[in-house]
């Protein structure tokens, strides 16, 4: 059934717009904002948060047939990165018992931007 539904939905996007299936994520990327290993483990959850979670224990789990059936579905995963924020750790969060985005990571994102261009990227759009 699987490849049936895949071919069927090839056989569509192809005829009609020549397109393919997939997901995209979009998020900042994130750096320490010391060395201390407090920003350093706020940095990862703060990545676990903003993408991890799409794979993470926070989703029911597949049975064995659902992960058989979805499985070389998609045609590309993607990430859209715009820039890099640093991170610090917001140790007193749990305890004010205000609940926001940033205090269910226990993390603060600085006003510093980590920018890094290596090469120059030019999309012709005419």
């Amino acid at each position: 059934m699987k490849k049936q539904l895949r071919q069927n939905r090839k056989e569509m996007l192809s005829y009609t717009q020549k397109g393919v299936v997939g997901m995209n994520l979009c998020s900042f990327w994130n750096y320490p904002f010391s060395s201390s290993s407090a920003d350093v483990a706020a940095t990862q959850r703060s990545l676990d948060f903003m993408i991890g979670w799409i794979a993470g224990s926070r989703l029911p789990k597949f049975t064995k047939e659902q992960s058989e059936m979805i499985r070389g579905t998609a045609d590309f995963i993607g990430i859209n990165h715009y820039t890099s924020v640093y991170v610090s750790v917001r140790s007193n969060s749990a305890d004010t018992g205000l609940r926001d985005y940033n205090g269910d990571m226990a993390a603060t994102f600085r006003g510093k931007f980590h920018l890094e261009c290596k090469q120059a990227i030019s999309v012709d759009m005419t």
